[in-house]
């Protein structure tokens, strides 16, 4: 669920196939209170396909940023939780910006995230060599903007990677270091590609995604 404000109330639909002998009743497993979770049908008869709707109550949510979770789909009565049956939840709750006036959004903090001496758009590459267990790379995190940059979250979608943000509040035309390290096994085990997420006071930018695009 991406970029959800306060009182929004998103859904998102799974399809489920039954392939197997007999009729299947599909039940979603540690479903947070900020997730409510409807089937149709609710029995599924053999060859058939579902519907899960995912509806998700943003007011329950009280972090801005990435807020994540993993929910697991029972294949059958007794079922256990596991890697194979899990679904990774991620909502992303933006910081409100109301009533901001012309004047107010022409001085406010502006995010730019600098390779080098090359701007980064949503995309940085990472090269990890075949016998390396690791890797890091930095990336300059920049305030064009008249006011103070404050980054109130720094998180990441893929437990392969990790991140270290020198400050948080950086002042007008300020630079700051971001420490990316990606661990070459876990990464191996992930189901998605790495990603970063920055929430800012940037009114222009209060979510910056950033992907990184893994060589060898």
């Amino acid at each position: 669920f991406d970029d959800v404000n306060k009182g929004d109330r998103p859904v998102v639909e799974l399809q489920v196939a039954n392939l197997e002998h007999g009729a299947y009743t599909p039940q979603l497993m540690h479903l947070p209170n900020y997730l409510t979770a409807e089937y149709a049908p609710d029995i599924i008869q053999q060859g058939r396909v579902g519907k899960i709707r995912l509806t998700l109550n943003s007011d329950k949510l009280f972090l801005d940023g990435l807020n994540q979770t993993s929910v697991y789909l029972a294949r059958y009565m007794g079922d256990k939780v596991s890697d194979e049956n899990e679904i990774v939840v991620s909502a992303v709750l933006l910081p409100a910006f109301r009533n901001l006036t012309a004047e107010r959004l022409e001085s406010a903090p502006h995010i730019v995230l600098m390779d080098g001496n090359e701007m980064i758009e949503d995309e940085i590459t990472m090269t990890i060599p075949s016998k390396k267990k690791s890797i890091t790379k930095v990336v300059n995190v920049t305030n064009i903007g008249e006011e103070t940059l404050t980054i109130s979250a720094v998180q990441v979608f893929n437990r392969a990677m990790t991140v270290n943000l020198g400050e948080r509040n950086i002042p007008p035309h300020g630079t700051t270091k971001l420490k990316i390290a990606l661990d070459a096994k876990e990464l191996q085990r992930a189901k998605s590609g790495p990603r970063l997420l920055l929430i800012s006071n940037d009114p222009r930018h209060a979510k910056t995604v950033l992907n990184i695009n893994v060589e060898e």
